[in-house]
């Protein structure tokens, strides 16, 4: 079987994908630093395309398999809502070693989550990924993988999450091997011992409290109260000792029993995906494959989804009006919208494009109109995250607004604004000419991305064989098709009689008027109110506002990326290039890494920045209300790959601008201008320094 696969034009990786006969799917990557793996140059320009992703054919192998180079990729791990294992190796090599070589990684990811878990259980999934690392068949001894891999420098993680798990490690080369066939064991014959699930769960215990009072997973566990009875969305899915100790033990459940008979169930090689990366060549990485795990146990039977079951959340317990009590001092808003899960359409991505038109934040967006009212300080949109992004129950989508004193006391007409500006959508369409300079944008960054830690590397792209046909298992994250009919129908679902009010703040500790309610696991404090029915008739016909306008041509995305020419013959670093009574100016020319990017850094020194506390702290309150002044130049800088940061020292302030260099010397000219020309908006000034009170 022959397939094309989209890859960068600069990766000297090696790649094939082989299935193997137990039904496994695994990624083979090679990193060797031999001349082999380089990219010829006068083949790129024959099988480039103009926008820097190659598309190459590849070959058969004996085992089905797919050769092929492609880039390697970043792609950032969920930490909200992940379940981090306890006593990994830890180790201090950096990840500039660990990315440049010596070290290998694998990651397995199985189809089996917390939605799969009987009902009177919560948390199984969760305790099983912590119960495979306690000993094997062959390898008996507690620990004995983790204890491996600290003795070659390494270290090791796992996750759960609703619909999969995924276990992963590092490795110096050297012990590559004996590694892999002691992570194999894990899914061939785990011990599952009770000395062992009785520690365990104190670990499981442990991970609950830490996260008691992290905001996001509480209102995700909130969140499944409001599902349809009997929908897995509701689970509580980190497990703790009232769940997998006391209520089993009252019940007469044998935990440890349960555990395996969900292993036997879910844990089968059709529903895996295997990744390794290593200096070997990908024979040799296929025959050590092949030989390890093989022995994992498959069956002919499909992966469990959920699309099945329907809308978890057509209830009237969702549309409603939360208000709840956080742990830390925020003020918060959250409208929530559950759509048909559109796993499917992960090469269109509608609502990842709507959350960029809506969470945009340069002249004429919705955060800029709220921001010059003092309303809110942020707004943010896209999919929800928790639960994961891609599972087959329902699509997610979130608009979260850090909200002024002023805004909260009024939230109902900044809503009235969110849906002014999603008028703005209905009528002007969805601009199809940003969506281009979206896509020109996320080709670039993945033709110039650097290198990753392999450990994280080999995470993600195990997760993604899940998620994405093999040609995408790298670029599935990009946006590859503009659907405007799908767009449509995206945006006419976020109706305001069908979303989820969700209010953040301390203030409601002392409101009167209020059923106050807990929610069962995370303990959080809540009240639900109906959305008043003339809310819902204001919101529905409201108007777009003038001040709204679609977001303007970005005059900072880079277009030429030659390299500049090499004539400085040496490096300003020990002696400045120039130097005044007023300001020293410095330099250091890359001569490694050769790629189309700058770095600016502009150190403003002040005595009075360290002359007291009261000077620190104007200090600090000059560089948020100055962010403040630059963000609509900024941002459209940054959507571009173009970063500026701002920095409070003790002598003074950084100003930081890197990037690629074609439009960086605009965006630096720009903030200069900015600065120039800054004033203080007095009640911008009274809100920031009320929060920096708070903090």
């Amino acid at each position: 079987m022959s397939v094309d696969v989209i890859k960068s034009v600069g990766d000297r990786r090696l790649y094939r994908v082989i299935k193997l006969k137990n039904g496994l799917t695994a990624l083979l990557v090679s990193d060797g630093d031999s001349g082999d793996n380089l990219p010829n140059e006068d083949a790129e320009s024959n099988d480039m395309d103009d926008d820097g992703i190659e598309r190459k054919d590849s070959l058969d192998d004996d085992i089905e398999s797919k050769d092929s180079l492609h880039d390697a990729e970043s792609k950032d791990s969920l930490d909200d809502g992940i379940r981090r294992k306890g006593g990994s190796a830890e180790n201090n090599d950096s990840l500039e070693e660990k990315s440049s070589g010596g070290f290998s990684a694998a990651a397995l990811c199985v189809r089996a989550g917390s939605w799969m878990e009987p009902d009177n259980l919560p948390g199984l999934a969760h305790f099983l990924e912590h119960m495979l690392f306690m000993g094997s068949q062959k390898y008996p001894n507690e620990n004995d993988f983790d204890c491996f891999i600290k003795e070659h420098g390494g270290q090791t993680n796992a996750n759960t999450h609703a619909e999969w798990t995924s276990y992963f490690f590092d490795v110096q080369d050297v012990a590559f091997k004996s590694a892999l066939d002691r992570f194999a064991n894990f899914f061939i014959h785990p011990l599952m011992s009770m000395k062992s699930v009785e520690r365990e769960v104190k670990m499981i215990h442990s991970e609950w409290m830490m996260k008691a009072r992290n905001e996001k997973i509480r209102f995700e566990q909130l969140l499944g109260t409001m599902s349809r009875e009997g929908h897995p969305i509701g689970k509580f899915t980190w497990g703790n000792q009232e769940s997998l100790q006391s209520l089993p033990a009252l019940r007469g459940i044998d935990v440890c029993q349960a555990l395996r008979n969900f292993w036997r169930q879910y844990y089968l090689a059709q529903y895996m995906t295997l990744v390794v990366l290593s200096k070997e060549c990908l024979d040799v990485l296929q025959s050590w494959v092949v030989e390890i795990f093989e022995g994992i146990s498959g069956s002919s039977k499909p992966a469990l989804t959920f699309e099945h079951l329907g809308a978890p959340f057509d209830t009237p317990r969702f549309r409603r009006i939360y208000r709840i009590i956080p742990c830390r001092s925020i003020t918060k808003m959250q409208l929530t919208w559950a759509l048909p899960s559109l796993v499917q359409h992960y090469r269109k991505k509608p609502l990842h494009y709507l959350g960029m038109l809506i969470g945009h934040e340069g002249r004429g967006s919705l955060v800029s109109f709220l921001r010059e009212r003092n309303l809110a300080h942020a707004v943010e949109s896209g999919v929800f995250e928790v639960p994961d992004e891609f599972n087959t129950a329902c699509s997610c989508f979130q608009v979260s607004l850090t909200l002024t004193n002023e805004g909260m006391t009024g939230f109902e007409n900044v809503i009235t604004v969110v849906f002014q500006y999603l008028k703005l959508l209905s009528i002007k369409g969805f601009h199809r000419s940003f969506w281009n300079e979206a896509f020109q944008i996320e080709k670039t960054k993945f033709r110039f991305l650097e290198q990753i830690d392999p450990m994280k590397y080999v995470e993600q792209l195990a997760k993604d064989m899940h998620r994405y046909k093999p040609q995408d298992y790298i670029t599935g994250n990009l946006m590859f098709e503009y659907d405007e009919k799908l767009l449509q129908s995206c945006l006419e679902s976020l109706k305001p009689h069908a979303m989820n009010i969700a209010l953040w703040s301390k203030a409601f500790k002392d409101c009167k008027g209020f059923k106050w309610c807990e929610e069962k696991w995370f303990k959080t404090a809540y009240a639900a109110q109906d959305i008043p029915q003339d809310w819902i008739q204001t919101w529905t016909n409201c108007d777009c506002l003038p001040e709204f306008s679609l977001p303007e041509p970005n005059v900072y995305i880079a277009t030429d990326f030659r390299l500049k020419p090499n004539d400085c013959s040496a490096n300003f670093l020990e002696m400045p290039l120039t130097d005044t009574n007023v300001s020293r100016l410095w330099f250091c020319k890359d001569e490694e890494f050769l790629v189309p990017k700058a770095s600016v850094n502009f150190f403003l020194k002040s005595c009075e920045a360290d002359r007291s506390p009261s000077s620190a702290c104007m200090l600090d309150l000059y560089v948020e209300l100055l962010k403040d002044h630059i963000t609509q130049v900024v941002y459209p800088a940054e959507l571009a790959e173009i970063s500026c940061r701002i920095v409070a020292l003790d002598r003074g302030l950084v100003i930081r601008i890197s990037g690629f260099s074609h439009k960086l010397t605009r965006l630096f000219v720009a903030v200069v201008d900015r600065l120039a020309t800054f004033q203080v908006r007095e009640d911008l000034f009274s809100t920031l320094k009320q929060d920096l009170k708070a903090a």
